[in-house]
Protein backbone atom coordinates (compact mmCIF):
# COMPACT_ATOMS: atom_id res chain seq x y z
CA UNK A 1 0.00 0.00 0.00
CA UNK A 2 3.04 2.40 0.56
CA UNK A 3 3.04 2.26 -3.55
CA UNK A 4 -0.17 5.25 -3.69
CA UNK A 5 1.58 7.45 -0.83
CA UNK A 6 1.32 10.99 -2.45
CA UNK A 7 2.11 14.01 -0.32
CA UNK A 8 -0.43 16.86 -1.95
CA UNK A 9 -3.39 16.60 0.43
CA UNK A 10 -0.97 17.81 3.36
CA UNK A 11 -1.51 21.18 2.05
CA UNK A 12 -4.46 21.39 0.16
CA UNK A 13 -7.17 19.37 2.17
CA UNK A 14 -7.67 21.36 5.58
CA UNK A 15 -8.48 17.45 7.64
CA UNK A 16 -4.89 17.07 6.85
CA UNK A 17 -3.88 20.61 7.81
CA UNK A 18 -5.80 20.74 10.98
CA UNK A 19 -4.95 19.72 14.06
CA UNK A 20 -6.98 16.72 15.31
CA UNK A 21 -4.80 14.71 18.29
CA UNK A 22 -7.08 15.78 20.55
CA UNK A 23 -10.30 14.40 18.81
CA UNK A 24 -8.33 11.24 17.96
CA UNK A 25 -7.45 10.78 21.68
CA UNK A 26 -11.16 11.34 22.66
CA UNK A 27 -12.48 8.65 19.86
CA UNK A 28 -9.65 5.89 21.23
CA UNK A 29 -10.23 6.11 25.07
CA UNK A 30 -14.32 6.21 24.44
CA UNK A 31 -13.94 3.33 22.44
CA UNK A 32 -11.90 1.44 25.01
CA UNK A 33 -14.05 1.87 27.61
CA UNK A 34 -17.12 0.92 25.48
CA UNK A 35 -15.05 -2.21 24.36
CA UNK A 36 -13.99 -3.34 28.24
CA UNK A 37 -17.56 -2.97 29.35
CA UNK A 38 -19.43 -5.29 27.10
CA UNK A 39 -17.05 -7.62 27.14
CA UNK A 40 -16.59 -8.08 30.67
CA UNK A 41 -17.35 -11.66 30.95
CA UNK A 42 -15.52 -12.16 27.36
CA UNK A 43 -14.01 -15.65 27.54
CA UNK A 44 -10.40 -15.26 27.24
CA UNK A 45 -8.47 -16.16 23.71
CA UNK A 46 -6.73 -14.76 21.23
CA UNK A 47 -8.85 -12.09 19.06
CA UNK A 48 -9.61 -12.47 14.98
CA UNK A 49 -10.59 -10.19 12.54
CA UNK A 50 -14.05 -11.00 12.91
CA UNK A 51 -14.16 -10.77 16.73
CA UNK A 52 -12.46 -7.06 16.54
CA UNK A 53 -14.76 -5.73 13.75
CA UNK A 54 -17.95 -7.34 14.95
CA UNK A 55 -17.04 -4.89 18.20
CA UNK A 56 -15.43 -2.36 16.07
CA UNK A 57 -19.10 -2.13 14.42
CA UNK A 58 -20.38 -1.76 17.84
CA UNK A 59 -18.52 0.90 19.11
CA UNK A 60 -19.10 3.13 15.65
CA UNK A 61 -22.72 2.72 16.12
CA UNK A 62 -22.65 3.86 19.63
CA UNK A 63 -20.70 7.12 18.98
CA UNK A 64 -22.39 8.50 16.04
CA UNK A 65 -25.84 7.53 16.97
CA UNK A 66 -25.36 8.79 20.36
CA UNK A 67 -22.75 11.60 20.41
CA UNK A 68 -22.25 12.87 23.51
CA UNK A 69 -19.18 15.47 24.13
CA UNK A 70 -17.76 18.05 21.33
CA UNK A 71 -15.44 16.19 19.10
CA UNK A 72 -14.60 17.52 16.01
CA UNK A 73 -14.71 14.06 13.78
CA UNK A 74 -18.08 12.63 15.15
CA UNK A 75 -19.47 15.76 15.09
CA UNK A 76 -18.07 16.13 11.35
CA UNK A 77 -19.75 12.49 10.47
CA UNK A 78 -22.86 13.08 12.27
CA UNK A 79 -23.12 16.61 9.78
CA UNK A 80 -22.17 14.99 7.21
CA UNK A 81 -25.27 12.41 7.92
CA UNK A 82 -27.36 14.83 8.60
CA UNK A 83 -26.86 16.70 5.14
CA UNK A 84 -26.98 13.46 3.23
CA UNK A 85 -30.38 12.83 5.28
CA UNK A 86 -28.29 9.34 5.45
CA UNK A 87 -27.67 7.19 8.62
CA UNK A 88 -23.63 8.58 9.16
CA UNK A 89 -22.85 4.73 10.32
CA UNK A 90 -23.76 3.80 6.53
CA UNK A 91 -21.52 7.07 5.37
CA UNK A 92 -18.71 5.72 7.09
CA UNK A 93 -19.24 2.03 5.34
CA UNK A 94 -20.00 4.14 2.54
CA UNK A 95 -16.49 6.08 2.92
CA UNK A 96 -14.46 2.65 3.68
CA UNK A 97 -16.26 1.07 0.52
CA UNK A 98 -14.90 3.44 -1.83
CA UNK A 99 -11.50 3.53 0.13
CA UNK A 100 -11.55 -0.15 -1.15
CA UNK A 101 -12.24 0.39 -4.47
CA UNK A 102 -9.20 2.41 -4.56
CA UNK A 103 -6.93 0.50 -2.59
CA UNK A 104 -7.85 -3.04 -4.97
CA UNK A 105 -5.60 -2.65 -7.87
CA UNK A 106 -2.57 -2.14 -5.45
CA UNK A 107 -3.78 -4.35 -2.53
CA UNK A 108 -4.34 -6.85 -5.94
CA UNK A 109 -1.26 -6.65 -7.63
CA UNK A 110 -2.73 -5.21 -10.61
CA UNK A 111 0.00 -4.62 -13.36
CA UNK A 112 -2.01 -2.18 -14.52
CA UNK A 113 -2.83 -0.53 -11.74
CA UNK A 114 -6.80 0.22 -12.62
CA UNK A 115 -6.26 1.47 -16.06
CA UNK A 116 -9.30 0.69 -18.50
CA UNK A 117 -7.78 -2.18 -21.29
CA UNK A 118 -8.01 0.64 -23.61
CA UNK A 119 -5.31 2.35 -22.16
CA UNK A 120 -2.65 4.22 -24.38
CA UNK A 121 0.21 1.94 -23.80
CA UNK A 122 3.92 3.04 -24.44
CA UNK A 123 5.82 1.22 -27.24
CA UNK A 124 9.66 0.52 -26.32
CA UNK A 125 12.08 -1.59 -28.84
CA UNK A 126 9.36 -3.54 -29.98
CA UNK A 127 7.88 -4.27 -26.11
CA UNK A 128 4.55 -2.86 -24.51
CA UNK A 129 5.27 -1.35 -21.40
CA UNK A 130 2.64 0.07 -19.52
CA UNK A 131 4.46 3.11 -17.02
CA UNK A 132 3.64 4.46 -13.96
CA UNK A 133 1.88 8.12 -14.55
CA UNK A 134 2.22 10.37 -11.55
CA UNK A 135 -1.03 12.55 -12.58
CA UNK A 136 -3.13 9.13 -13.22
CA UNK A 137 -1.38 7.07 -10.33
CA UNK A 138 -2.75 10.72 -7.82
CA UNK A 139 -6.18 10.83 -9.14
CA UNK A 140 -7.01 7.14 -9.12
CA UNK A 141 -5.84 6.64 -6.16
CA UNK A 142 -6.89 9.21 -4.56
CA UNK A 143 -8.79 8.23 -1.72
CA UNK A 144 -6.88 5.15 -0.90
CA UNK A 145 -3.69 7.38 -0.53
CA UNK A 146 -6.12 9.24 2.00
CA UNK A 147 -6.68 6.59 4.27
CA UNK A 148 -3.25 5.49 4.14
CA UNK A 149 -2.95 9.00 5.68
CA UNK A 150 -5.15 8.64 8.79
CA UNK A 151 -3.76 5.02 9.29
CA UNK A 152 -0.03 6.93 10.01
CA UNK A 153 -2.43 9.77 11.79
CA UNK A 154 -4.29 7.48 13.99
CA UNK A 155 -1.32 4.87 14.61
CA UNK A 156 0.31 4.84 18.00
CA UNK A 157 3.47 2.63 19.74
CA UNK A 158 1.72 0.87 22.06
CA UNK A 159 3.30 -2.07 25.01
CA UNK A 160 0.95 -4.85 24.91
CA UNK A 161 -0.87 -5.17 27.84
CA UNK A 162 -0.78 -8.42 30.01
CA UNK A 163 -4.58 -8.49 30.20
CA UNK A 164 -6.22 -10.64 27.75
CA UNK A 165 -9.15 -8.13 27.66
CA UNK A 166 -7.06 -4.98 27.60
CA UNK A 167 -5.37 -6.25 24.26
CA UNK A 168 -8.43 -6.92 23.04
CA UNK A 169 -9.53 -3.77 23.79
CA UNK A 170 -6.69 -1.56 22.86
CA UNK A 171 -6.84 -3.61 19.16
CA UNK A 172 -10.39 -2.27 19.06
CA UNK A 173 -9.90 0.79 20.31
CA UNK A 174 -7.15 1.45 17.57
CA UNK A 175 -9.11 -0.05 14.91
CA UNK A 176 -12.17 1.97 15.43
CA UNK A 177 -9.73 5.38 15.66
CA UNK A 178 -8.66 4.48 12.38
CA UNK A 179 -11.66 3.49 10.54
CA UNK A 180 -13.64 6.93 11.58
CA UNK A 181 -10.64 9.47 11.42
CA UNK A 182 -10.20 7.68 7.72
CA UNK A 183 -14.07 8.64 6.61
CA UNK A 184 -13.64 12.02 7.91
CA UNK A 185 -10.50 12.41 5.70
CA UNK A 186 -12.48 10.61 2.29
CA UNK A 187 -16.07 12.62 2.77
CA UNK A 188 -15.43 15.50 1.02
CA UNK A 189 -14.44 13.41 -2.16
CA UNK A 190 -17.75 11.57 -1.97
CA UNK A 191 -20.00 12.49 -4.68
CA UNK A 192 -23.35 10.83 -4.26
CA UNK A 193 -24.63 9.68 -7.35
CA UNK A 194 -26.08 6.48 -6.15
CA UNK A 195 -28.19 4.73 -3.22
CA UNK A 196 -25.69 4.43 -0.20
CA UNK A 197 -27.07 1.29 0.60
CA UNK A 198 -26.00 -0.48 -3.61
CA UNK A 199 -22.23 0.20 -2.83
CA UNK A 200 -21.73 -0.91 0.48
CA UNK A 201 -23.92 -3.90 -0.02
CA UNK A 202 -21.99 -5.03 -2.99
CA UNK A 203 -19.00 -5.77 -0.53
CA UNK A 204 -20.40 -8.68 1.67
CA UNK A 205 -19.22 -9.11 5.47
CA UNK A 206 -17.65 -5.98 5.90
CA UNK A 207 -14.98 -6.73 2.71
CA UNK A 208 -14.24 -3.13 2.83
CA UNK A 209 -13.28 -2.82 6.56
CA UNK A 210 -11.47 -5.85 7.04
CA UNK A 211 -9.06 -4.60 4.16
CA UNK A 212 -8.90 -1.42 5.54
CA UNK A 213 -7.74 -2.73 8.81
CA UNK A 214 -5.43 -5.64 7.87
CA UNK A 215 -3.80 -2.59 5.98
CA UNK A 216 -4.14 -0.55 9.28
CA UNK A 217 -1.70 -3.33 11.17
CA UNK A 218 0.85 -4.28 7.95
CA UNK A 219 1.15 -0.45 7.89
CA UNK A 220 1.91 -0.74 11.56
CA UNK A 221 3.90 -3.54 11.76
CA UNK A 222 3.87 -4.32 15.34
CA UNK A 223 6.71 -6.54 16.93
CA UNK A 224 7.25 -7.98 13.48
CA UNK A 225 11.22 -9.35 13.14
CA UNK A 226 13.20 -8.72 10.14
CA UNK A 227 14.65 -12.08 10.59
CA UNK A 228 11.23 -13.75 10.10
CA UNK A 229 10.20 -11.89 6.68
CA UNK A 230 11.06 -12.07 3.18
CA UNK A 231 13.61 -9.79 1.77
CA UNK A 232 11.36 -7.11 0.52
CA UNK A 233 8.89 -7.15 2.88
CA UNK A 234 9.12 -3.24 4.04
CA UNK A 235 7.66 -2.44 0.17
CA UNK A 236 5.10 -5.13 0.84
CA UNK A 237 6.54 -7.30 -2.00
CA UNK A 238 5.72 -11.06 -1.71
CA UNK A 239 7.90 -14.22 -2.13
CA UNK A 240 5.72 -14.14 -5.32
CA UNK A 241 8.18 -11.20 -6.44
CA UNK A 242 11.67 -11.11 -4.69
CA UNK A 243 12.97 -14.46 -2.97
CA UNK A 244 16.34 -15.59 -2.41
CA UNK A 245 17.59 -18.61 -5.02
CA UNK A 246 18.07 -21.85 -3.36
CA UNK A 247 21.46 -21.60 -2.88
CA UNK A 248 20.55 -18.82 -0.79
CA UNK A 249 23.43 -16.70 -2.64
CA UNK A 250 21.67 -14.60 -5.00
CA UNK A 251 18.56 -11.95 -4.61
CA UNK A 252 16.06 -12.29 -7.65
CA UNK A 253 13.33 -10.01 -8.84
CA UNK A 254 10.53 -10.63 -10.74
CA UNK A 255 9.15 -6.89 -10.27
CA UNK A 256 8.29 -5.30 -13.68
CA UNK A 257 9.37 -8.55 -15.70
CA UNK A 258 7.98 -11.56 -16.60
CA UNK A 259 10.89 -14.13 -15.24
CA UNK A 260 13.19 -14.14 -12.75
CA UNK A 261 16.59 -12.32 -12.69
CA UNK A 262 19.12 -11.53 -10.27
CA UNK A 263 19.11 -8.08 -8.65
CA UNK A 264 20.63 -5.23 -9.41
CA UNK A 265 23.50 -3.89 -7.30
CA UNK A 266 21.56 -0.93 -6.52
CA UNK A 267 18.13 -2.34 -6.29
CA UNK A 268 16.19 -1.21 -3.35
CA UNK A 269 15.61 -4.39 -2.15
CA UNK A 270 19.14 -5.45 -1.55
CA UNK A 271 20.72 -5.05 1.68
CA UNK A 272 24.32 -4.57 2.81
CA UNK A 273 26.00 -4.30 5.85
CA UNK A 274 26.13 -1.23 7.37
CA UNK A 275 24.11 1.83 5.56
CA UNK A 276 22.35 1.71 1.97
CA UNK A 277 25.43 3.74 0.82
CA UNK A 278 27.79 0.21 1.01
CA UNK A 279 25.68 -0.68 -2.28
CA UNK A 280 28.34 2.07 -3.91
CA UNK A 281 30.98 2.49 -1.84
CA UNK A 282 31.84 -1.09 -0.63
CA UNK A 283 35.38 -1.74 -2.16
CA UNK A 284 34.40 -4.39 -4.14
CA UNK A 285 38.09 -5.93 -4.29
CA UNK A 286 37.28 -7.45 -0.26
CA UNK A 287 35.17 -9.04 0.90
CA UNK A 288 32.55 -7.76 3.77
CA UNK A 289 34.18 -10.15 6.50
CA UNK A 290 37.54 -10.29 5.41
CA UNK A 291 39.63 -13.38 7.52
CA UNK A 292 42.87 -11.75 7.76
CA UNK A 293 43.96 -8.23 6.93
CA UNK A 294 44.60 -7.68 2.92
CA UNK A 295 46.15 -5.50 0.57
CA UNK A 296 44.51 -5.65 -2.48
CA UNK A 297 43.28 -2.61 -4.69
CA UNK A 298 40.24 0.34 -4.39
CA UNK A 299 37.44 -0.18 -6.39
CA UNK A 300 34.10 1.56 -5.42
CA UNK A 301 31.26 2.99 -7.47
CA UNK A 302 28.84 6.13 -6.98
CA UNK A 303 25.81 7.26 -8.41
CA UNK A 304 25.42 10.43 -10.39
CA UNK A 305 23.13 11.71 -7.78
CA UNK A 306 25.42 12.19 -5.86
CA UNK A 307 26.84 14.94 -8.25
CA UNK A 308 24.03 16.98 -7.47
CA UNK A 309 26.08 17.61 -3.29
CA UNK A 310 28.09 20.02 -5.43
CA UNK A 311 25.90 21.41 -8.01
CA UNK A 312 24.91 24.40 -6.05
CA UNK A 313 28.49 25.43 -5.33
CA UNK A 314 29.51 24.93 -9.12
CA UNK A 315 26.41 27.25 -10.24
CA UNK A 316 27.21 29.95 -7.89
CA UNK A 317 30.84 29.86 -8.68
CA UNK A 318 30.47 29.90 -12.51
CA UNK A 319 27.93 32.80 -11.73
CA UNK A 320 30.47 34.90 -9.87
CA UNK A 321 32.78 34.14 -12.61
CA UNK A 322 30.35 35.03 -14.99
CA UNK A 323 29.69 38.55 -12.95
CA UNK A 324 33.36 39.50 -12.77
CA UNK A 325 33.70 39.20 -16.52
CA UNK A 326 31.10 40.69 -17.61
CA UNK A 327 32.08 43.75 -15.41
CA UNK A 328 35.33 43.58 -16.97
CA UNK A 329 36.88 42.97 -13.49
CA UNK A 330 39.97 41.42 -13.84
CA UNK A 331 40.11 37.50 -12.51
CA UNK A 332 43.33 36.09 -11.31
CA UNK A 333 44.06 32.66 -12.85
CA UNK A 334 46.01 30.26 -10.83
CA UNK A 335 48.57 28.04 -11.99
CA UNK A 336 48.57 24.30 -11.19
CA UNK A 337 51.27 24.59 -8.21
CA UNK A 338 49.72 27.42 -7.05
CA UNK A 339 45.93 25.45 -7.00
CA UNK A 340 47.61 22.52 -5.25
CA UNK A 341 49.03 24.87 -2.63
CA UNK A 342 45.76 26.76 -1.83
CA UNK A 343 43.89 22.78 -1.91
CA UNK A 344 47.20 22.23 0.66
CA UNK A 345 46.20 24.98 2.80
CA UNK A 346 42.24 24.55 2.99
CA UNK A 347 42.74 20.97 4.03
CA UNK A 348 45.18 21.78 7.00
CA UNK A 349 42.89 24.68 8.22
CA UNK A 350 40.17 22.58 8.20
CA UNK A 351 41.60 19.26 9.28
CA UNK A 352 40.58 17.08 6.42
CA UNK A 353 42.42 16.40 3.39
CA UNK A 354 41.43 17.16 -0.17
CA UNK A 355 41.02 14.54 -2.39
CA UNK A 356 43.27 13.69 -4.90
CA UNK A 357 40.77 12.90 -7.18
CA UNK A 358 38.06 14.70 -8.59
CA UNK A 359 34.89 12.48 -8.79
CA UNK A 360 32.56 13.04 -12.12
CA UNK A 361 31.89 10.97 -15.31
CA UNK A 362 34.74 12.44 -16.80
CA UNK A 363 37.08 11.03 -14.45
CA UNK A 364 34.99 7.73 -13.98
CA UNK A 365 36.77 4.84 -15.15
CA UNK A 366 33.24 2.89 -16.31
CA UNK A 367 29.40 4.16 -16.67
CA UNK A 368 26.87 1.82 -16.03
CA UNK A 369 23.70 3.53 -17.02
CA UNK A 370 20.76 2.18 -14.32
CA UNK A 371 18.24 0.15 -15.18
CA UNK A 372 15.28 0.86 -13.25
CA UNK A 373 12.00 -0.36 -15.00
CA UNK A 374 10.62 -2.33 -11.50
CA UNK A 375 10.29 1.01 -9.75
CA UNK A 376 7.00 1.68 -12.87
CA UNK A 377 5.48 -0.84 -10.70
CA UNK A 378 4.04 -2.27 -7.86
CA UNK A 379 5.51 -2.36 -4.90
CA UNK A 380 8.65 -0.79 -6.06
CA UNK A 381 6.86 2.35 -7.18
CA UNK A 382 7.14 4.28 -3.82
CA UNK A 383 9.31 4.42 -1.00
CA UNK A 384 8.31 2.64 1.73
CA UNK A 385 6.99 4.39 4.50
CA UNK A 386 7.90 2.31 8.05
CA UNK A 387 11.11 -0.13 8.36
CA UNK A 388 9.76 -3.97 9.48
CA UNK A 389 9.74 -2.51 13.20
CA UNK A 390 7.00 -0.33 12.45
CA UNK A 391 9.40 2.86 12.33
CA UNK A 392 9.33 5.40 9.80
CA UNK A 393 12.14 5.22 7.29
CA UNK A 394 14.72 7.80 6.12
CA UNK A 395 13.74 7.77 2.97
CA UNK A 396 10.09 8.72 3.65
CA UNK A 397 10.84 11.22 6.27
CA UNK A 398 12.75 12.92 3.61
CA UNK A 399 10.93 12.90 0.68
CA UNK A 400 7.84 14.07 3.54
CA UNK A 401 10.02 16.85 4.25
CA UNK A 402 10.90 17.77 1.34
CA UNK A 403 7.29 17.68 0.06
CA UNK A 404 6.49 20.30 2.83
CA UNK A 405 9.06 22.94 2.37
CA UNK A 406 8.44 23.28 -1.69
CA UNK A 407 4.53 22.00 -1.66
CA UNK A 408 5.20 20.05 -4.53
CA UNK A 409 5.35 15.92 -4.81
CA UNK A 410 8.87 14.65 -5.18
CA UNK A 411 10.08 13.11 -7.68
CA UNK A 412 10.04 8.78 -7.76
CA UNK A 413 11.93 7.91 -10.42
CA UNK A 414 15.44 9.49 -11.83
CA UNK A 415 15.29 8.39 -15.30
CA UNK A 416 18.99 9.62 -16.41
CA UNK A 417 20.49 7.80 -13.44
CA UNK A 418 24.37 6.36 -13.87
CA UNK A 419 26.62 4.44 -12.01
CA UNK A 420 30.25 5.86 -12.04
CA UNK A 421 32.95 3.21 -11.02
CA UNK A 422 36.49 4.48 -9.68
CA UNK A 423 39.60 2.48 -8.54
CA UNK A 424 42.38 3.61 -6.59
CA UNK A 425 45.92 2.16 -6.01
CA UNK A 426 46.83 1.10 -2.16
CA UNK A 427 50.81 1.90 -1.55
CA UNK A 428 52.29 -1.43 0.03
Amino acid sequence: MDSVFNFIPLWTQDECIADSKLAIDSIRSKVLRLCLERNRSREERSPCLGDVLHDVVYAIESLLWNPQDENDIIDRIVAFGAEQKTDPVLMVKEAIALWYISAVPISTRDPHQGLPPDAEIEVEAGATILRWNRQYAASKHEIANLGLMAMLTTSETWSRPESPSLQFGTLVANAATAILFGAFMIFPKIKISEPLSLLVSVLKDNEAMQLYLRTTWQLAREGASKYTNSPSAEFGATASEVKIDHAGRRLLCKVGQESWSEASVWHPCRKTPGSAWNKFMKNTQQPYFPLKKTRTALQYRLPSSCLSLAEPWEIYYSELRSKFDQAHRQRITLSNSERAAQFSKLADETCLPYPMKEHSENSAEAIVEMEQEYLYNVPMIKKNINDLRGNLSLPFITSTAQALRFESEPDEVEADLFLMTFSEGIPS
